[in-house]
């Protein structure tokens, strides 16, 4: 089982997060591959799809529209936040003293 789920995360990385552009051998690779997923899933996992799984299918679509998909991906804009997060916690809170970097100024 472990090692099905790890192929699938593999298929989905190497099809559609690390290329810049996406060909139509590409998609219907990965429209096999969310196939596979949805059809067997349950049976792989004894557990339900939950949100993100069908997500895949909203990806395939965007992707086939735009033929991206990993510059749009989740995973940088999330690293981007967590920088983003860090550098307001050092700088403002170090400097809420000072009028100007105060978000709310009486």
């Amino acid at each position: 089982r472990v090692m099905k789920l790890n192929c699938w995360v593999m298929q989905l990385q190497d099809a559609l997060l690390t290329k810049k552009r996406v060909d139509a051998g590409d998609l219907a690779a990965v429209r096999l591959l969310v196939d596979d997923i949805e059809l067997n899933w349950t049976r792989l996992t004894s557990q339900g799809p939950f949100p993100k799984l069908h997500m895949l299918r909203h990806c395939l679509a965007f992707a086939t529209q735009n033929n991206f998909l990993g510059q749009a991906a989740e995973s940088p804009l999330e690293s981007g936040h967590k920088i983003f997060k860090e550098y307001q916690h050092v700088r403002h809170k170090n400097t809420a003293d000072e009028l100007e970097e105060q978000l709310d100024p009486p």
